[in-house]
């Protein structure tokens, strides 16, 4: 069958068709390789075929396999090298592409014995790269990925043209004439080699450049809607300020900013409202990686220009200005709330300018970058924010009065939270007002969107303020309270609303305690439920990948609506079943049901933990759901999960009466799987939370999380790993 498939492949002459017994050999390869004799010595006969349309198959054949099965092409790769070289030489054939896609197959895969055969082939691919961005940009955007493959490698394959492959991307962002799709790769080629190759940057003297490029691009590029978030929209713009982002988490401030500042001055002066706002985001997106430098150097400067740019005239400078607050409030502390006397007032001003006239049917993107400043400068404030509650809240409750929109009191609501996490009892005596609003948007019978979110918002407010208004103020309000949430979350199937009802949960068992015990089996079923769902998730196949996202990829993954699963990660080591063999490559979580499912986690942890031992009945199943999700394939479920099991094993321990056999049975399930993630997660933040989890049972559970066999040593070795800097958190 195998000899008749090969011999199908060389007589047919239609691509298609072609094209589908490629990937039929390609299935059989990926399993069978190893017994198939002839199928090395085929590809390489037909890649080194002299008709150019039998060498065109073959090299599609030979990307095809270097897909599916790239260990057989690195197996024999001194047998196609002369085949690759030549296609690669003829740039304007089809074989040159299909080359360069072998080529990009195989890269991950390269190891060090691989290096010398295909480093002189990098050249003639990269005067292909540059031929194709002038005759075929969407083939020049799939070769491009061949140089961040190469980046992330630990070879040494790329750094003889880092400087060529830099001045090209360069190139292709500056010229407008291009689509905004390629001139995005290129972007996201820059941002990559500031996250691999930062001291090459510097010693090939690229920094310069490639910050004159990515300033230009935030200054002079449109956005969609002047209305638009600017980080949410996808434009080259917002691109460009993630790579500056990326070269501030990655480069030396000292050699980053000096440039960088001369240029954003430049622009501040400038009447040109678009200049201004680039100058904005830039001072924004900086914030963090080069907080150190900004606070000992330039506080004042950046809290006082922010300031004069909440008070610009143009709509889109003043919501730059915001956002860069919120930056600053985030990233630049604690010496930002030093200027609450500056800043606060000029907040408080422009919520009066939009609170004194009803908006009823009015929605303004400016006021989500207004809130968002408010929110995380006062958050950020703690107790330093209470001599301003009077005139904050003051400005709130009008917000939330009669003559405005739902998506204003939606963002009332939340500044609500922000200012109940940051003063906490302080806030009692504005408690009784907010209850009775919460009551007025959580008891109704109408169903809408708009007042979905603002309920979900209410609800998401309502927990905050449990968790620190204190227990004396809020106890005789729990029961009223967790009937709200359940209410809710039995008349309607949101994600949404589950999540944040998840949230409200979690917080009155702070306040509730054992006393939670009579809707324990309420609560606790729809976060299990939650924690195995299923739903949300669609099946993918490559070719409808490539369909439905063709741009770029990786460049802002928290403003996609779904997230990328690996199917193979999924799937239970017992399971036979071959998906890719049914055409299935991976699954797509929508957001939603993703962020639902890792609330449920840690409101299942944190339930447990505080009803201790009114929780007992529902801990087998509990902790059975939840310590399969320590395997699950995204990082933030995988962090809730090692949380939440900690919360699950304290609560075992610190239970009435102690079940010592239970206790033991769990922690032999517990410390070898968090042992496990500390030494070979791939995620510094998985690897984090599984540290952090280990010490707190460790710290409550004492002596006995050691007794069990090979606990001590695997104590030990965690120890051992993280101090000689042999796992992920030595990066």
């Amino acid at each position: 069958m195998k000899s008749g498939i090969l011999d199908a492949f060389m007589a047919e002459g239609e691509k298609f068709v072609r094209s589908s017994i490629a990937q039929l050999i390609g299935s059989i390869a990926r399993h069978d390789a190893g017994t198939w004799a002839k199928l090395p010595r085929f590809l390489k006969d037909i890649a080194s075929a002299q008709q150019p349309e039998y060498r065109e198959g073959g090299m599609q054949l030979l990307s095809i396999i270097a897909d599916s099965a790239p260990d057989v092409i690195l197996q024999h790769f001194s047998n196609y090298k002369h085949a690759l070289d030549k296609s690669l030489q003829e740039p304007k054939s089809d074989s040159a592409y299909y080359a360069a896609k072998t080529l990009i197959n195989i890269a991950p895969f390269i190891g060090s014995e691989s290096v010398g055969k295909i480093q002189p082939l990098l050249v003639t691919v990269l005067n292909l790269n540059k031929l194709l961005v002038e005759t075929d940009e969407a083939r020049a955007i799939e070769v491009m990925e061949l140089w961040e493959i190469l980046l992330e490698s630990e070879l040494s394959l790329i750094a003889p043209h880092i400087k060529t492959l830099s001045e090209m991307c360069l190139g292709i962002i500056n010229n407008k004439e291009l689509e905004e799709s390629l001139r995005s790769k290129a972007i996201h080629f820059i941002s990559c080699l500031a996250e691999t190759k930062k001291k090459a940057i510097i010693k090939l003297k690229l920094l310069q450049p490639i910050l004159n490029t990515l300033f230009t691009c935030m200054v002079t590029e449109d956005y969609p809607d002047d209305q638009e978030d600017f980080e949410e929209a996808e434009t080259l713009a917002v691109v460009a300020s993630q790579a500056l982002n990326s070269l501030a988490l990655n480069m030396s401030p000292d050699k980053l900013m000096p440039p960088l500042l001369a240029m954003i001055e430049a622009s501040l002066i400038t009447p040109d409202p678009r200049a201004k706002r680039g100058a904005y985001v830039a001072l924004a997106v900086v914030a963090e990686g080069c907080a150190e430098y900004i606070r000992s150097k330039h506080m004042d400067t950046f809290a006082r220009v922010a300031t004069a740019g909440i008070q610009d005239p143009e709509m889109i400078v003043r919501n730059a200005a915001l956002f860069a607050v919120g930056q600053f409030s985030e990233f630049l502390q604690p010496d930002m709330s030093n200027y609450s006397d500056l800043l606060l007032p000029v907040l408080f001003t422009y919520l009066t300018q939009i609170t004194s006239v009803p908006t009823v049917k009015t929605v303004n993107k400016s006021w989500d970058r207004l809130f968002y400043a408010l929110e995380m400068f006062c958050e950020t404030m703690e107790e330093k924010l209470e001599p301003y509650l009077p005139l904050l809240m003051e400005r709130i409750f009008v917000a939330l009065g009669p003559d405005h929109s739902m998506a204003l009191k939606e963002l009332a609501l939340s500044a609500i939270g922000s200012a109940a996490n940051a003063t906490k009892e302080a806030l009692v005596p504005y408690f009784p007002q907010i209850m009775t609003l919460l009551r007025e948007f959580l008891v109704t019978d109408q169903e809408d969107e708009e007042l979905l979110k603002l309920q979900i918002q209410a609800l998401d407010t309502l927990a905050a303020i449990a968790r620190t208004i204190g227990e004396s103020t809020f106890t005789p309000l729990s029961s009223e309270c967790m009937n709200f949430a359940l209410n809710l979350i039995r008349s309607r199937d949101d994600p949404d609303l589950r999540k944040v009802t998840f949230g409200v949960f979690a917080s009155l068992s702070i306040v509730m305690k054992e006393n939670m015990q009579p809707y324990l089996g309420e609560v606790v079923q729809p976060m299990t439920d939650a924690i195995v769902s299923v739903e949300g998730m669609t099946t993918f196949t490559k070719e409808e990948e490539e369909e439905a996202f063709p741009i770029v990829e990786g460049l802002d993954d928290d403003d996609s609506d779904a997230e990328e699963i690996d199917l193979e990660l999924i799937n239970d080591d017992d399971d036979e079943t071959d998906d890719k063999d049914s055409g299935v490559d991976g699954l797509n979580v929508e957001n939603s049901y993703l962020e639902e499912k890792e609330q449920a986690l840690y409101g299942l942890g944190e339930v447990a933990l505080n009803t201790k031992s009114a929780f007992l009945p529902y801990m087998e199943k509990s902790f059975d759901e939840v310590f399969r999700m320590a395997d699950y394939p995204h990082e933030d479920i995988r962090i809730a999960a090692v949380s939440a099991l900690a919360n699950l094993i304290v609560c075992l321990a610190k239970s009435e009466p102690v079940a010592p056999e239970e206790l033991q049975k769990r922690l032999m399930q517990v410390v070898p799987k968090l042992a496990e993630i500390i030494q070979t997660d791939d995620d510094t933040e998985v690897v984090s939370a599984a540290l952090q989890s280990f010490l707190e049972i460790l710290t409550d559970v004492g002596s006995a999380a050691l007794q069990a066999p090979g606990h001590k040593e695997a104590t030990i070795n965690c120890i051992e790993s993280v101090m000689k800097k042999k796992n992920r958190l030595s990066e």
